[in-house]
């Protein structure tokens, strides 16, 4: 076996040039397919089915081209369109994630046919999927092909959302060069948790330097936060994230999730396996074990060589004596939208369950296949195209996904990304040993359930019917708190027009956004709101962080998590163009755009004292066009430069106005900022501070004469 293989040799061997990136990602092939046929002849086609697969898109590979993709498509969609005279498929960039898909569903883009990394925000509308029952009854289609674990995840209560991709099995990888070393027993076959976790303890303790006895532990696949034991473990005592029968229920303060954390907990502490305070990763000398995935398989040929890691059985834990692991699975779903959504049916169903397509993407990707069947060919085929690999028992992944063991990740059917922002903070708070592990489980369990109420209204209201032509409200995402209560500082005079913000708040990003926000309710039309900056300065803050934010703002409503888009000059990283096209999602951003004509910086140095950091007043705006908004900067009102990319972001009525925030998380949560706008073309009304509002400067809750202090450089 070629031990030194490189990088490029090992993609030249797949025959068609591909690489992984790790988590399920998109993939990207590279020039010089070897041996695809020729692209068929570019006669015009009656019917063009688009698909979002695995293949073009990744930024792992620079040098993918769309015709390139285009050509391994035709190669692998050969057979069905021999069947389909005059069809032809056409697959569309694999980039953005579950963001960009949700928006391009919004926005009437999206394919026939789509692939996503994993069930979310898309399988909370029948808006977002198509509801596969009917299909497969019709087809007769056996399920029983597939894992059990994954068809779990995709039959939800109104139906089936979405067929497998493919499975990711998650089992262990030991490092024998360092077990050999320690004079230790390697894992073995019914070996349980307690043997595992001596065998961590072991390592840990005789291998010196800084290497980690495993990486089993906290922030691993399986687990949302980086605090929160992964599924596997907790199934292994007989818990879980959420109740199998009702994925908006939590169930992480059952006895059995106690017992597991009181389990691993030690172990991470005194750094037996990784921790979110250490850290660990798949390196030669790092880790003495550490669980694998199916989906790095690349990773593993190009970076482990010459390594003795080997792929080895899982433990066995009290509740499952049989070994268990993590299983996620991408998916294909159908565009409910689709002008040809019978046609879009007949290839979904011939690319899931036809073993001719993933025969290919397992010669290409090295991608573990969602038929059972084909698990023992890709093994084979893995070893024959990754020689590296080729004594490593990759039979256990085989075991993992044929043998019944494989347990999903459990996905919270209501607001996740809010949901484990709370796993994620009363686990920090359990991991510093602030709160009890039954008190921290109690606390993040009571507000996770707290979302099922508003989630569950919110997607029976987005069922409801909606005008022909319309696109139904997705159900939020997030729970939203309400606006802060008190008087958030804001002054405007009626003769010139200017307003002035104090500022203070954390942040316009995350799921919960802090800020002052002066704005106009329930806006329904379409067109441009404009504002000009004209000054930006510290009013207690120590310095002006970086990442202070001032400018323009529209949100589906006052809640903190709200869809949103935003446009806002910032303390060092120029104008950022903000949008979170769905409620509790984390917003997407693009930041360091800047107007034409712009002589030198925008702002001075933020560690200086200014009574105004900008150099020069700059005009923002916003355009609308239905769902569609678009930013715009300009140095004199007149001519605009268009900044980022447009976004999808659907509120019907919103509210629109100016914000500003300190970003003062940066300052222990002290500190406003002060800012003044003016030439607004459109009257605010109504004052509220989102989020957090920060400590009150020393000298009172604002200065007595913040509302006229003059602006720097003769503007504003």
């Amino acid at each position: 076996m070629d031990h030194g293989v490189t990088r490029r040799g090992f993609l030249r061997r797949l025959g068609a040039g591909a690489a992984v990136v790790a988590g399920g990602g998109a993939l990207a092939g590279c020039a010089g397919l070897g041996g695809l046929g020729a692209r068929p002849s570019t006669q015009k086609t009656k019917i063009l089915l688009t698909l979002r697969a695995w293949g073009y898109g990744s930024t792992f590979l620079s040098s993918a081209t769309e015709s390139t993709v285009d050509e391994l498509v035709h190669e692998y969609t050969a057979p069905w369109r021999q069947k389909h005279p005059g069809v032809d498929v056409k697959i569309l960039p694999n980039v953005g994630g579950p963001q960009a898909m949700v928006s391009a569903l919004l926005g009437g883009t999206a394919p026939d046919i789509y692939h996503s990394w994993h069930p979310d925000a898309m399988f909370a509308s029948p808006g977002f999927t198509t509801d596969l029952t009917k299909y497969l009854a019709d087809a007769h289609a056996n399920l029983g092909v597939f894992n059990a674990a994954q068809m779990r995840v995709f039959q939800q209560p109104d139906g089936i959302r979405g067929l497998p991709a493919y499975l990711g099995i998650v089992t262990l990888a030991s490092n024998n060069s360092i077990i050999d070393a320690a004079g230790l027993e390697r894992p073995a076959p019914g070996w349980s948790h307690q043997d595992y976790a001596t065998l961590c303890q072991k390592i840990s303790q005789t291998g010196g330097g800084n290497i980690v006895g495993g990486a089993f532990g906290l922030g691993n696949v399986g687990s949302p936060t980086g605090y929160l034991p992964p599924n596997c473990v907790l199934e292994g005592f007989g818990g879980s994230y959420v109740d199998p029968k009702d994925g908006a229920v939590c169930t992480l303060d059952s006895p059995q999730v106690q017992e597991a954390m009181n389990w691993i907990y030690p172990l991470a502490r005194t750094f037996a396996i990784a921790s979110p305070a250490k850290g660990g990763s798949l390196h030669q000398g790092t880790l003495g074990m550490a669980l694998a995935s199916t989906w790095d398989m690349i990773y593993y040929a190009t970076t482990w060589v010459g390594f003795q890691w080997f792929f080895c059985d899982m433990p066995s834990f009290p509740a499952t004596q049989a070994p268990v692991t993590s299983a996620t699975s991408d998916f294909y779903a159908l565009n409910p939208r689709s002008k040809y959504l019978d046609l879009a049916w007949d290839l979904l169903y011939w690319m899931s369950f036809d073993p001719y397509w993933q025969r290919g993407m397992m010669k290409v990707f090295l991608l573990s296949p969602s038929l059972v069947s084909l698990w023992d060919e890709w093994v084979t085929k893995v070893q024959t195209y990754a020689p590296p690999l080729a004594d490593k028992n990759l039979a256990t992944f085989a075991r993992l996904a044929q043998g019944g063991h494989a347990y999903p990740q459990q996905f919270l059917r209501y607001q996740a990304d809010v949901a484990y922002q709370y796993m994620n903070q009363w686990g920090a708070e359990i991991w510093n040993q602030t709160v009890s592990i039954p008190e921290g489980l109690q606390e993040m369990t009571h507000q996770v359930n707290g979302l099922q109420k508003t989630g569950a209204a919110e997607e029976a209201a987005a069922a409801s019917p909606h005008p022909a032509g319309q696109y139904a409200t997705p159900s939020r995402a997030g729970a939203g708190d309400p606006p802060t209560d008190g008087t958030p500082y804001v002054a405007v005079d009626a003769t010139s027009g200017t307003v002035t913000l104090l500022g203070t708040g954390w942040d316009i990003y995350g799921t919960q956004d802090a800020c002052v926000f002066y704005c106009k309710p329930s806006v329904h039309e379409q067109g441009s709101w404009i504002c000009r900056v004209d000054a930006v300065s510290n009013i207690s803050c120590p310095a002006l962080s970086i990442w202070a934010k001032v400018g323009l703002m529209a949100r589906g409503d006052l809640s903190d998590d709200a869809p949103m888009v935003a446009l806002h000059v910032t303390g060092s990283n120029g104008i950022e163009w903000e949008t979170r096209q769905m409620a509790g999602l984390g917003p997407t951003s693009a930041s360091g755009l800047l107007p034409t004509g712009l002589k030198g910086a925008l702002m001075q140095p933020v560690s200086s004292q200014a009574a105004n950091f900008l150099t020069q007043p700059i005009w923002l705006r916003m355009d609308r066009d239905r769902y569609t908004w678009t930013a715009k900067a300009s140095l004199d009102g007149q001519t605009w430069t268009t900044l980022g990319a447009p976004e999808v972001v659907q509120m019907d009525g919103c509210w629109i106005g100016v914000m500003a925030t300190a970003h003062n998380g940066d300052f222990q949560d002290k500190g406003y900022i002060r800012a003044t706008m003016d030439k607004l073309n459109f009257t605010p009304t109504t004052k509220v501070q989102l989020g957090i509002q920060g400590t009150a400067p020393a000298a009172g809750p604002v200065p007595a004469n913040w509302a006229t202090l003059s602006a720097a450089n003769g503007h504003g």
